[in-house]
């Protein structure tokens, strides 16, 4: 018969080699999930620009680059 500690270290290595790949997995889908979002985020203001839908003063513009999460010296004209 096997050793209870073989089995329960079997188990540990598996476990922990098991939450490793989870965790390396989770940051893999949660950068997929921002490149997305951004993706998405891009076209709606792409499309709101060429519809002529921009905001006309300074606080209408604060108010969208923060409803967008666009930093405002991303704005900037250069």
């Amino acid at each position: 018969m096997v050793d209870l500690g073989a089995v329960l270290y079997a188990m540990a290595a598996v476990l922990a080699e098991r939450g490793v790949d989870m965790v390396f997995w989770a940051l893999e889908r949660k950068k997929q999930r921002e490149q997305e979002n951004k993706a998405k985020n891009q076209a709606e203001i792409l499309a709101q620009l060429l519809a002529g839908e921009y905001p006309q003063s300074k606080e209408e513009l604060e108010e969208w680059a923060k409803e967008k999460g666009i930093p405002l010296d991303k704005l900037a004209p250069r």
